[in-house]
């Protein structure tokens, strides 16, 4: 599992190369399952979120802190309150793989019997 994640801090882009390390170093910090699962029932708060961030734009070079990427999802950054919840969609994606089409059609087809 290898997904590349582009992102963009302080008028910098940033590439990440998403790896089992990067997700493991991430999640000794940072619960990602219990964050998605938040995002999905809009229970998410913006101090995990600006968490996360860090720890992604960090894991690409960034060097920031938690605060500053909370106070940039309010000042107008590159990560603002308004599309943090896409912005957090590319990176779960990133994070957890695709179901392999042999396992996507045998759900389907479950699915479908019931």
């Amino acid at each position: 599992m290898r997904k590349k994640l582009e992102l963009k801090w302080g008028g910098k882009d940033y590439a990440l190369l998403v790896t089992m390390e990067v997700i493991d170093r991430i999640e000794d910090k940072i619960n990602v399952g219990r964050l998605l699962s938040q995002q999905t029932t809009g229970d998410i708060r913006f101090s995990h979120i600006a968490k996360f961030l860090a720890l992604i734009l960090n894991e690409a070079g960034a060097g920031v802190t938690q605060e500053d990427v909370y106070e940039g999802m309010f000042n107008g950054s590159d990560i603002t309150a308004e599309n943090v919840i896409p912005f957090m969609n590319n990176v779960f994606a990133a994070f957890f793989p695709e179901p392999k089409k042999k396992e996507l059609a045998t759900v389907k087809k479950n699915t479908k019997k019931k």
